[in-house]
Parts: C-alpha cells; sequence; structure tokens
C-alpha cells in the first residue's frame, strides 16, 4: 500500500506540473490574441481585417472557457464533474 501511496503523490505531483504549464501556455495565447485584436482594430481599413478580428475575439472566447475551466479543476480537488446524465436509448 505504501508504494501505491507514493505512486499517487508522484503521478499528482505530475498532473498539477502539466496543468501548470498548460495554464501559462493558455494565458500566453490569450495576451498574444488580445495584442492580435487591438492592433488590427487600430489599423482597420478593409473587411478583410474586420473578420480577422471577429476571429480572433471567438479564439479568446476559446481560450478564456479553456483557463476558467482548468481553473475549475484545480478548484475542486481534480475531479471532473460529469452534470448530464446519458440515458440508452
Amino acid at each position: 500500500m505504501k508504494r501505491f501511496d507514493s505512486f499517487e503523490k508522484i503521478a499528482s505531483l505530475i498532473v498539477d506540473i502539466m496543468l501548470g504549464v498548460l495554464v501559462v501556455v493558455v494565458l500566453i495565447a490569450m495576451g498574444t490574441a488580445i495584442y492580435d485584436i487591438f492592433t488590427h482594430v487600430l489599423e482597420m481599413s478593409s473587411m478583410n481585417e474586420l473578420y480577422y478580428v471577429i476571429e480572433e475575439i471567438a479564439t479568446w472566447f476559446i481560450l478564456l472557457e479553456i483557463f476558467l475551466m482548468l481553473l475549475r479543476y484545480v478548484k475542486e480537488g481534480h475531479h471532473v464533474p460529469v452534470r448530464y446524465r446519458f440515458y440508452n436509448i
């Protein structure tokens, strides 16, 4: 049983490190998306740039949702809540 406890601690540490790296990567991607949005809004001269800005805003919201999901995962003690029931049809 002692080996399992040490393995569980090592696995939990690895998961925490990987989550930390993932959070940093998502935050960097969000920062670059915000920078791209502002630079393209200030220099907007055509509809193609407007489409790019809309795409970047949608990407930013997806990254925000991923970031919030990661925070909730850590906050709830590495537990992924299942909120929907699946019924056999």
